[in-house]
């Protein structure tokens, strides 16, 4: 792994996976009345899916283990559908349906690459050192 950028990976990724969890917790204020609205959650997926993108890249450019790069990949394609699903939702119950799994799949995907980008830049080879 590159020095420096794998230090940048690892940041990169831990702050998708707080944005991921910020995004569950604005839908839930929005759902039950007590704070934000569900144009903060989308904004917040925005960023999230732009995250995505510069997590992925920085993944492929510090030359991570195969198993993270593979897992920023997914990631990226899961915020992807993610994110079309939820404009969608906005006509569709069916997309929103699939939304509200897919964001706790995408969440647990991200801690997962967040988890192994910290270890890997540590000294290991992600989960598995």
């Amino acid at each position: 792994m590159r020095p420096g950028w794998g230090a940048a990976y690892a940041a990169a990724a831990v702050l998708l996976a707080v944005a991921v969890f910020v995004q569950a917790v604005l839908v839930g204020q929005a759902l039950y009345g007590t704070g934000s609205d569900f144009y903060v959650h989308g904004s917040v997926g925005n960023l999230s899916f732009a995250l995505g993108i510069i997590t992925a890249v920085l993944a492929g450019v510090s030359r991570v283990p195969r198993w993270l790069l593979a897992t920023a990949a997914l990631a990226l394609f899961m915020l992807f559908t993610q994110t079309g699903l939820g404009y969608v939702a906005r006509e569709s119950q069916v997309a929103g349906m699939w939304h509200v799994p897919l964001g706790v799949l995408t969440f647990a995907l991200v801690v997962l690459q967040a988890v192994g980008a910290v270890a890997a830049v540590r000294g290991g080879k992600g989960l598995s050192s």
